[in-house]
């Protein structure tokens, strides 16, 4: 009686795996197992929430030879299809979160299967977060292995098609009239948002948030202890740059205003400029070392007319979904004035001879916005005062 119950038992469990692995096989949630390839497939909006092996997958199927790097800034607010990128197969290969070593090792992998000719590497402050932690986070590593070691493909298995969220988004598609109406990524790894609803209240949410969070967690000591570790990944990553003779453009990611002043209120505006004056540098250095022009580089976390934006409570934002993230309007004319050689609207160019100029004049133009923004940044002020007094 005992050995049929269990034989039962035991045949019930395996025909659910199998149904459920069979299920999420078939809708393929996440673009990994060839569906990806059938017209319209590129309106499942769950591809988001398994992003690095979707993109891995991508890597793996695809031919590229231009690529976008980076974190979320550079994957919502960089088109491949715009016209920097004519004549090349584009791919934004940016990830939400990813810190420099994951930007290196991402390169890296996309080099085994591609010949990289261009590269658009968008670099960002929040980039030194755990790189020395990186080793231990699950998905830092997808781009660190080949992908198809046993451990790799079984803990893949397990994620993407025994899952209760692979079976939860699996049913999601299932049951969805049309993903396109929501956000989702594109066939050439771009995250298009269909929301514009962005307001003054996700701006200050958002605001308020970092600001907690990096006074709470002493982030300041946190960026300068790793200076030295991201100082080294950098090294590398422009290393390989330079060596395989990629044509490179470095921009650092635009933020408004607002956001440039949680970094005030958090102690981090030093740190900040010696971060911008590391990437200055190290582009001339390595450079020099392999006898080639520094990769041109732009610093779009300025203060200028468009990151100064009045954001209102009741209407969009023009360049921004919130103040840590541009919307693909700003990447486009940022690109545009890239290509046609003239600076200073939406960034300026950075050389190592005039560096200390720029700093000064950002200091300046700073006090400036201070006078201007008024309630603007009063949220900030007074809950940075707040937060330090504590």
């Amino acid at each position: 009686m005992f050995k049929q119950y269990f034989l039962t038992l035991l045949a019930v469990v395996v025909f659910v795996v199998l149904a459920t692995a069979g299920f999420c096989w078939a809708v393929d949630p996440y673009g990994l197992y060839g569906a990806y390839t059938n017209e319209g497939s590129f309106k499942k909006p769950e591809v988001n929430n398994q992003i690095r092996l979707h993109k891995r997958a991508q890597l793996q199927r695809n031919q590229y030879d231009a690529l976008i790097l980076g974190n979320s800034r550079a994957f919502r607010a960089y088109d491949p299809e715009h016209e920097f990128f004519e004549g090349y197969r584009s791919y934004n290969l940016a990830l939400s979160g990813a810190h420099i070593n994951e930007v290196y090792h991402s390169l890296i992998y996309a080099s085994r299967y591609s010949d990289i000719k261009k590269v658009l590497l968008v670099l960002d402050y929040s980039l030194q977060k755990d790189i020395e932690a990186s080793d231990y986070i699950p998905s830092a590593k997808t781009f660190k292995s080949s992908g198809f070691e046993f451990g790799d493909v079984a803990s893949d298995f397990r994620d993407t098609l025994l899952s209760v969220a692979a079976l939860k988004d699996s049913g999601k598609i299932f049951l969805s009239k049309d993903g396109a109406d929501r956000d989702r990524v594109t066939e050439k790894g771009f995250y298009k948002i269909k929301r514009e609803n962005y307001f003054e209240k996700e701006f200050r949410r958002l605001e308020l948030g970092y600001l907690e969070k990096l006074v709470k967690s002493n982030v300041a000591s946190q960026l300068l202890a790793n200076h030295k570790l991201y100082k080294e990944k950098y090294h590398e990553l422009l290393a390989f740059l330079y060596e395989n003779k990629i044509d490179t453009t470095i921009i650092i990611s635009p933020l408004h205003a607002r956001f440039l002043q949680v970094y005030h209120e958090a102690g981090l505006w030093p740190d900040f400029e010696a971060w911008k004056t590391l990437l200055v540098k190290e582009n001339a250095l390595l450079a020099n070392t392999y006898g080639m022009k520094p990769y041109p580089l732009y610093d779009a976390a300025v203060y200028n007319a468009m990151n100064e934006e009045l954001i209102r409570k009741d209407v969009a934002a023009r360049w921004y979904f919130e103040s840590s993230h541009a919307k693909p309007e700003y990447g486009a004319s940022l690109l545009n004035e890239v290509m046609s050689a003239r600076g200073g609207d939406f960034a300026v160019r950075l050389d190592a001879g005039d560096l200390e100029t720029h700093l000064r004049s950002q200091k300046e133009k700073w006090r400036h916005y201070l006078e201007r923004a008024g309630e603007q940044i009063l949220h900030i002020n007074r809950a940075g005062a707040r937060l330090i007094n504590k």
